[in-house]
């Protein structure tokens, strides 16, 4: 029953931040992200690590003070970079969004249902999406291109 949850629980974070990136580029005025050769998946690397990476990208955030980062996606190429945490509660992840918010990002949509949270923030051409459910949660970078 357990690996059940566990798998609607993937699930449903997985729909809500497919949502969140529909409402970034919807919200995003123009809909102008950066491709940088498309989304090809030979665009994207997964990199497994427990580091916080130094990117152009990361320092446009501040690093969650809680949780084991499990893996990254490098989207760079396709204009964004994700970073995959788990051993995170969700008061923590909470904590980390007020963080978001005292460095200027305001919240643009936010949505939840009984296991999963996604929340929208955006400062400037700067948008992150984060999803969580029990346990873990995602963080979604992607930089607006004029």
């Amino acid at each position: 029953m357990n690996k059940k949850l566990e798998f609607f629980s993937s699930m449903a974070v997985a729909f809500i931040v497919l949502i969140l990136v529909f409402l970034c580029i919807r919200f995003s005025g123009q809909g102008k992200f950066a491709t940088h050769g498309g989304t090809n998946p030979s665009d994207v690397k997964c990199i497994y690590t427990s580091v916080w990476p130094d990117n152009e990208y990361t320092r446009l955030i501040c690093e969650p003070e809680s949780g084991t980062i499990e893996y990254i996606l490098d989207g760079s190429n396709a204009g964004y970079y994700a970073i995959f945490y788990n051993n995170i509660s969700e008061e923590e992840i909470q904590k980390y969004i007020d963080q978001l918010k005292t460095l200027g990002y305001a919240e643009e949509a936010s949505a939840s249902e009984s296991v999963s949270t996604g929340v929208l923030l955006r400062k400037d051409e700067t948008w992150i999406s984060i999803a969580y459910s029990e346990g873990g949660f995602g963080i979604r970078i992607s930089v607006e291109k004029s």
